[in-house]
């Protein structure tokens, strides 16, 4: 038999693959990662030798590749490992999402323009190490025992500190028929959109230039919320009948995202608002508050999904609290991630947790820059609303 091992190269400034020369040897094909019971008891006795458990010792020498540099540290490190505040158990379900994709998509492989991670064979051999596993402790200990943190800094301004906001899933009243009511439609997708090429924007789509085309797949009754599904991606619709309408973001219009508060602050309109809220004024004034939705050009597209799953851009379930949206093109799909923040109104000594990087949004740009998927429901609605700190990640790898 040949020998397993573990290797660190580079590939743009560095790569860290785990290779193994018989990987398919240890796949069961058949395995169900939502269950607590591994199908391959074998691969769980094996495993240790396929995959040698990592030295406690750190090189704290630091990779530069482009604009984005990686800073080794310890677990010991990093804020909330090791208080015993986080349940371990969650990161558990999060990863079982990746063994998920990797089980149905084999030639899956957690990669960008910078970094190669992997690819399905090497983390399905995690994945039967981690199957096993029941206890919160245990989970720690097996990424303790298999991943090094690396701590991700925008190399041009040296910088740790980005913006973490956080997103759920919006519930809406709607209506399958407009009505003076229900008048505000959610579109599924043009056949004609191309992904990357410009499309109509906002303001010519809420004029009409999709009108009579068949594309409606939903009315709401309120233009707020109307908005807010575009930015959430995402979204629950109840019908007067009592059935929901699940749907799912299906792609946009390839025009730029831009704040409309942003819009409203720099036109003088933060200052017209009356004491009401900004998103209330638009409300009252929904042929204005139009005109200000519409400086935002980016428009999305929705699909109806068949269960209650959220599926992010990556082809993984979302997971409350322990999926995250990123700029891809710094932090591959699939990515493995401890975030540490400042205090938020719901957690006054900030947000330690573990998440994979499991979706992308249009105002999610940059090195350090993160959504956090909460949910649905009024909590998820509360955390994701007041969630706009600062903190910064490490890429378990």
């Amino acid at each position: 038999m040949k020998k397993f091992r573990n290797i660190l190269t580079l590939l743009c400034g560095i790569l860290f693959i785990i290779e193994f020369s018989s990987c398919n040897r240890h796949k069961d094909s058949g395995s169900n990662y939502e269950s607590e019971k591994s199908n391959d008891p074998i691969s769980n006795i094996i495993l240790d030798e396929i995959i040698p458990k990592k030295s406690p010792k750190v090189d704290k020498k630091p990779y530069l590749f482009g604009d984005v540099k990686l800073t080794p540290f310890s677990f010991n490190d990093l804020s909330g490992w090791d208080d015993g505040e986080y349940n371990f158990l969650l990161a558990k379900k999060s990863f079982l999402q990746l063994c998920k994709l990797a089980q149905s998509k084999k030639n899956m492989s957690v990669k960008n323009n910078l970094f190669y991670f992997g690819n399905s064979d090497d983390y399905l051999l995690l994945c039967s190490k981690i199957l096993g596993l029941k206890t919160s402790n245990q989970i720690k200990e097996f990424l303790e025992s298999y991943f090094t943190p690396f701590k991700v800094i925008e190399s041009n301004q040296d910088s740790d500190i980005g913006v973490f906001t956080g997103y759920y899933r919006i519930e809406l009243d709607g209506s399958l028929k407009k009505t003076n009511k229900y008048k505000y439609p959610v579109y599924k997708r043009p056949r004609e959109l191309v992904n990357g090429e410009k499309y109509y924007t906002r303001e010519q789509i809420t004029n009409g230039a999709l009108r009579n085309k068949g594309l409606e797949i939903v009315w709401l009754s309120d233009i707020v919320d109307a908005y807010l599904l575009h930015i959430q991606g995402t979204g629950i619709v109840k019908l007067q009948n009592g059935d929901k309408i699940y749907l799912s973001f299906d792609g946009k219009n390839g025009q730029e995202y831009y704040s409309v508060a942003q819009y409203a602050k720099d036109n003088g309109i933060m200052n017209q608002l009356e004491g009401l809220t900004f998103y209330d004024w638009i409300r009252k004034y929904p042929k204005r508050g139009q005109e200000v939705l519409n400086a935002n050009k980016s428009f999305v597209f929705f699909k109806v999904s068949s269960n209650d799953n959220v599926i992010g851009s990556s082809g993984m379930k979302l997971i409350p609290f322990a999926s995250m949206a990123v700029d891809s093109r710094y932090i591959p799909y699939g990515t493995m991630l401890w975030l540490s923040t400042s205090q938020t109104p719901y957690e006054k000594s900030g947000i330690n947790a573990f998440f994979v990087a499991a979706d992308t949004g249009a105002d999610i740009r940059g090195q350090i820059r993160g959504d956090i998927y909460f949910g649905s429901g009024e909590e998820a609605d509360y955390k994701a609303h007041h969630t706009k700190v600062n903190g910064s990640y490490y890429i378990l790898m």
